[in-house]
């Protein structure tokens, strides 16, 4: 439960600031800095949150808020490396129905948005609880 609160809290947060870059990138650009303002924003959230998980305290606001850290499987603090592969596999799976939606077949965006929450259910059938980007970035989140 600490962790779907977790998750709400950084949603929130990154959706703020996505929008503000996606706005500023549709302004200056136009209709093509939709693409540059998605693109942004998927990037500046995936170095804010390696770089949040990496750093001595061990997790994005939300997490702190939640009383929640990453560890890697050892125990130990995560790298940067660990971290930025675990982001980079949920912004891949959190933006390809964005980007599905925008570009592909009005079927597509539904299978695509399927990928994100069926990741979680990993969590559901392992015994340290890890998400399938947990698992490629071979992290565990623990609580405080």
């Amino acid at each position: 439960m600490r962790r779907l609160c977790a998750a709400a809290i950084d949603g929130a947060l990154g959706m703020t600031i996505s929008a503000g870059i996606v706005f500023a990138c549709a302004v200056t650009y136009g209709v093509q800095g939709l693409y540059y303002g998605i693109g942004a924003s998927a990037l500046t959230w995936w170095l804010y949150s390696s770089w949040a998980e990496a750093s001595q305290g061990q997790a994005t606001l939300g997490a702190r808020l939640c009383l929640l850290r990453v560890i890697d499987s050892n125990g130990g603090r995560a790298s940067f490396w660990q971290t930025a592969s675990r982001q980079a596999v949920r912004v891949a799976l959190g933006a390809a129905p964005v980007f599905a939606l925008l570009t592909g077949p009005r079927e597509l965006p539904l299978a695509l948005a399927a990928l994100l929450p069926l990741s979680f259910l990993f969590a559901l059938h392992n015994e340290r609880r890890q998400t399938l980007a947990d698992l490629l970035g071979r992290v565990v989140v623990v609580p405080c």
